[in-house]
């Protein structure tokens, strides 16, 4: 049986079906991208290694030198007498909790050596390139404000020349 539009109800309802879906088509041959190289293998750094080893070094080193400080003041103390007021005193360690103390005092005094210092050091370093930059920048903008005022006359002789020589457009020549 048709249909009072001339078309089966299967069929238009096939065309309305495509009216709303797009086409696939392939993209041509010239815009797909060339396939992509494979990535690097992975390269590990080693900037925290050598930042670990480094720290390891620096604390090695302070307590090699904490007990060398030690054992060189346990040495000079040997022959040495302190009285104070009549009585004797022994300036040697009384026990562990003076060397923890000693060692604690040795660690906050050398992290604000690490802190403190950089700190400083940029600070002072900053401002002298501020002072260097200033003093050089002004004393080149004096040289230019001078040469600019010494130079002015010259520069409307230079005007001069550029209006009479300059090339005129077509249109203005023609007035």
């Amino acid at each position: 049986m048709n249909h009072p539009t001339g078309t089966q109800p299967a069929a238009r309802a096939n065309e309305d079906r495509q009216a709303f879906e797009p086409r696939q088509q392939t993209p041509p041959r010239a815009a797909i991208a060339p396939p992509l190289p494979p990535p690097p293998p992975a390269q590990r750094r080693r900037w925290p290694w050598l930042l670990l080893a480094s720290l390891l070094a620096l604390c090695l080193l302070a307590v090699v030198g904490t007990l060398a400080l030690v054992e060189l003041v346990d040495t000079a103390r040997d022959g040495m007498n302190i009285t104070i007021d009549g009585e004797r005193w022994d300036p040697a360690f009384a026990g562990p909790e003076h060397a923890a103390l000693a060692l604690l005092a040795l660690a906050a005094a050398l992290l604000v050596l690490l802190l403190v210092l950089p700190m400083v050091m940029l600070v002072v370093s900053t401002v002298v390139a501020l002072v260097v930059t200033v003093v050089f920048g002004s004393g080149l903008l004096a040289v230019l404000v001078v040469a600019v005022v010494a130079l002015s006359p010259l520069w409307l002789l230079g005007l001069l020349l550029w209006l009479l020589l300059r090339r005129r457009p077509a249109a203005l020549a023609a007035r």
